[in-house]
């Protein structure tokens, strides 16, 4: 994910991949977010969820439960513990 939204090689594998995927039924979740570029390049991409610094750094328990109640009900994860690559800023 480091240089998806920079090189182009990387960007039409990571299509690729997530296009793969979906034919197969399944979501994809990219791993390793960290900026605004990758989240742009994952959304053309078609790609399901991300996680990663973008989204948050690593949180205690305690701390990932205060995080959680914060979001509005919009920005919670889905029943399979997903959201859309698109749902996240910084």
């Amino acid at each position: 994910i480091e240089s998806v939204g920079t090189d182009r090689k990387a960007q039409r594998i990571v299509a690729a991949l997530v296009a793969l995927a979906h034919t197969l039924n399944l979501s994809v979740v990219a791993e390793g977010v960290e900026n605004d570029a990758q989240r742009n390049a994952l959304t053309v991409a078609g790609c399901d969820a991300a996680q990663g610094y973008l989204v948050s750094r690593p949180l205690d328990p305690r701390a990932a439960k205060e995080f959680l109640s914060g979001l509005s009900p919009a920005e919670t994860p889905s029943a399979s513990g997903e959201r859309g690559v698109s749902d996240y800023s910084t």
